[in-house]
């Protein structure tokens, strides 16, 4: 019996229910068992340790693979909403540390708040760059990028250059380490406070890692260290989140609307509504055996969505 065999025949001891062995057999050999396993805990019967691997009666193994396929889809979207909101800081921090001239951001202790203490620490975050710059520097660059590779100072780059190769929790630090009218300048451009603004970075360095290591993101408690409640957002965005748990994904994308909107202002809407089509798609996917007696309201009730979360004002949409 290979591998494929032994797995199915587990899963039908645990009583979950394969209807086409060929399409689980095909599944397994390029979606891995612990990675699936992961989608079918939502199906796991209650109760004493010794229990926790059955499933509930009427779990089907294309249940689990409907979840995975949805996870994907929901992270390839919510990758893409991430990638804006960093480049856009990214290019927020360049921007204005390029007012202290082009190496001013790792040479001028002034704009931090411990000055020259900042770059002195072991493993400062200049000494990182260094490092990163230097691996920067040994790719096949385009002729652009290596005539800007070249103007260095102390071992590091110009501060468009260090804008696109230090990494997006590396740039947090840098952004905490300076004096609270530079973090000021950099969060209005979101129109948000520089405390705020951080709270979303910390917040969305979590999501792009999970979406990264294709991790399960629909589901899980996100992120209890940022809590997105405590955001100042417009009051028509405030009523979407109100009464809704701080870690759940629900929260997240409401923020990732917001910042949208400042970013590309009407591109927000079409990425929201790409959001609504996929948890239409897989409405149908409302098992009975999960005991949830909402409908085909379970996904987003996962997600941690309120209830009548179709009447606030990110969600209502007229013919979606």
């Amino acid at each position: 019996m290979n591998i494929s065999e032994s797995t199915l025949q587990s899963l039908k001891d645990n009583c979950m229910t394969i209807d086409d062995e060929s399409h689980a057999r095909r599944s397994l050999q390029f979606i891995s068992y612990y990675r699936l396993k992961a989608y079918w805990e939502e199906f796991l019967v209650d109760g004493p340790r010794a229990e926790r691997e059955r499933y509930k009666q009427g779990t089907k193994f294309g249940d689990g693979v409907k979840l995975y396929l949805f996870d994907r889809e929901l992270r390839l979207r919510v990758f893409d909403a991430v990638e804006r909101v960093e480049v856009a800081v990214r290019t927020c921090w360049e921007k204005h540390l390029s007012k202290h001239g082009e190496h001013g951001y790792c040479t001028k202790g002034d704009l931090y708040n411990k000055g020259m203490e900042f770059f002195a620490r072991e493993k400062s975050p200049k000494e990182k760059l260094k490092a990163q710059f230097e691996e920067y520097r040994r790719q096949n660059l385009s002729a652009g990028r290596r005539k800007w590779a070249r103007k260095i100072k102390n071992g590091l780059p110009p501060v468009w250059v260090a804008s696109e190769i230090v990494t997006f929790g590396e740039l947090q630090v840098w952004i905490k380490g300076l004096k609270s009218r530079h973090q000021k300048e950099i969060a209005e451009a979101f129109e948000m406070e520089s405390g705020h603004l951080k709270q979303v970075i910390g917040h969305l360095i979590s999501i792009r890692n999970i979406c990264a290591h294709h991790d399960v993101l629909w589901n899980r408690e996100v992120d209890k260290h940022h809590n997105l409640r405590a955001v100042a957002l417009p009051d028509n965005l405030k009523k979407s989140i109100r009464g809704v748990g701080p870690s759940k994904l629900h929260n997240t994308l409401v923020v990732l609307y917001y910042l949208i909107s400042i970013i590309e202002p009407g591109a927000e809407e079409q990425w929201r509504d790409q959001v609504l089509r996929l948890i239409d798609d897989y409405k149908s996917l409302n098992p009975a055996c999960v005991g949830y007696s909402g409908g085909a309201g379970w996904i987003p009730h996962c997600m941690g969505f309120p209830e009548n979360w179709r009447d606030r004002p990110v969600w209502k949409v007229d013919g979606i």
